[in-house]
């Protein structure tokens, strides 16, 4: 007999994942109702074993994250996105901070358990970061302020520390990330010049979806990351590397939840027809191909985080084939069925949230498409 668990069996989960994954993926699937309905509500377990060791995680590779976020995703994608943990924020802080950033901000993590931010994304442009129009402007040698609004900002109103992007000037070098510590944060509350509220979401709501809004926001000078870089390094340049190492895990995201789906309607729904488990097992197989091609283009971002290409690609085919397996099983099961498994109906809403994460496929497909340009040129040149 199974051994089933909020509708996992966790002989099968420790077949896919090991042992100790099979606990962090029993968390999750533990509290995923929970999280849907107050995501804020994560505090409560902030301590817990699985959240310590997202906190910890200070200079793993794209491979390691992206396993892991597909680990907790099978359980539930959004408890992952609800945990604390260095997030987006952590890969701008390893990829531009001075030493002495990068240990203030990962030790700040993995001794609170916080969630944090990057603000990026902006309500008349999105995150299309040469259109930035956030200020940054120096008042003295000390002193900096920023002005503009963010939004769409996963943890933006309860993060505790993150990094925000502004621009100094013109152009693809006129790009600087700034860290904003708890500090700061609440110093620019309490004199009204930081304003941060939560948005209404419908799905993923363990993103916590923010806006913030900066008036003349003061910081200090060593905020700034990136002093010790060259000025193209710290800009354009390093945010593509930082958003290429983003995309696998943003995958795994999406990839984790469309087999826990599988898997969950494999052991949890009785009277299964020999036509569905067919279906089941066409629907793995994909997924199992899908996975191999996912973790090859991790792969390849660890050895050349400026590789676009392969990792846009694949994003772009994992969320497109999640959104199909969802799609071709609740086809199969019906809406009786569906609505007798809160947590099926839960996932069957979130899973589209994938889509729009790290870029839409469109987005995606420029990205493929100018960097094969580019190769094709290069070859006729040399010809």
């Amino acid at each position: 007999m199974n051994n089933l668990y909020f509708g996992l069996d966790l002989n099968l989960a420790e077949m896919r994942y090991g042992t100790e994954a099979a606990m962090d993926i029993a968390f999750a699937r533990r509290i995923a109702l929970g999280m849907d309905t107050d995501p804020l509500g994560i505090d409560y377990y902030r301590f817990e074993p699985t959240i310590t060791k997202l906190c910890k995680d200070r200079d793993g590779s794209c491979v390691e994250r992206s396993k892991l976020a597909e680990i907790i995703a099978y359980g539930d994608a959004n408890v992952f996105l609800a945990c604390p943990n260095p997030s987006l924020a952590g890969g701008a802080i390893r990829e531009i901070a001075d030493q002495e950033q990068k240990k203030y901000f990962f030790d700040f993590v993995e001794e609170t358990h916080c969630t944090t931010f990057t603000g990026i994304t902006e309500p008349q442009h999105g995150s299309d970061v040469a259109s930035l129009e956030t200020q940054l402007a120096k008042i003295d040698v000390n002193t900096y302020q920023i002005t503009g609004e963010k939004c769409f900002i996963t943890h933006g109103f309860d993060g505790k520390i993150g990094v925000v992007v502004a621009r100094t000037g013109s152009g693809p070098l006129g790009i600087q990330s700034v860290m904003l510590k708890e500090e700061d944060l609440k110093r620019g509350e309490e004199e009204g010049t930081l304003q941060r509220e939560m948005l209404p979401i419908v799905g993923l709501r363990g993103t916590c979806l923010s806006r913030i809004v900066f008036h003349n926001f003061i910081i200090p000078a060593e905020n700034l990351l990136g002093k010790h870089l060259r000025v193209s390094q710290r800009g354009m340049f390093s945010l593509i590397k930082i958003f290429n190492r983003m995309r696998p895990c943003v995958a795994a995201f999406s990839l984790g939840q469309a087999q826990g789906m599988l898997d969950y309607v494999a052991t949890a729904i009785s009277h299964l027809t020999w036509s569905q488990r067919c279906l089941l097992r066409s629907l793995n197989a994909e997924l199992s191909y899908a996975r191999s091609n996912l973790y090859a283009s991790a792969k390849i971002i660890d050895e050349n985080p400026l590789d676009s290409a392969s990792v846009s690609l694949v994003k772009a085919q994992v969320t497109r084939l999640t959104e199909r397996v969802c799609s071709r099983l609740l086809n199969q099961i019906g809406a009786v069925a569906l609505c007798a498994h809160p947590l099926l109906l839960k996932w069957s809403r979130d899973i589209y949230a994938f889509e729009y994460m790290e870029g839409t496929s469109d987005m995606q497909k420029r990205n493929v498409s100018q960097k094969y340009l580019a190769r094709t040129l290069v070859g006729m040149n040399q010809k």
